[in-house]
């Protein structure tokens, strides 16, 4: 399971950068780390 979500977070991680998105400076968590929650509970 911990390979799985790594491999996800790696994933959206790498697609966010990809597109040039960017995060908010004032979260305290990315948008690739909230979105992987919610593939890996899914």
């Amino acid at each position: 399971m911990t390979d799985y979500v790594i491999a996800i977070y790696c994933f959206i991680d790498d697609f966010l950068k990809a597109t040039g998105h960017k995060n908010h400076p004032l979260r305290q968590m990315t948008d690739a780390e909230i979105m992987t929650t919610n593939f890996a509970l899914a």
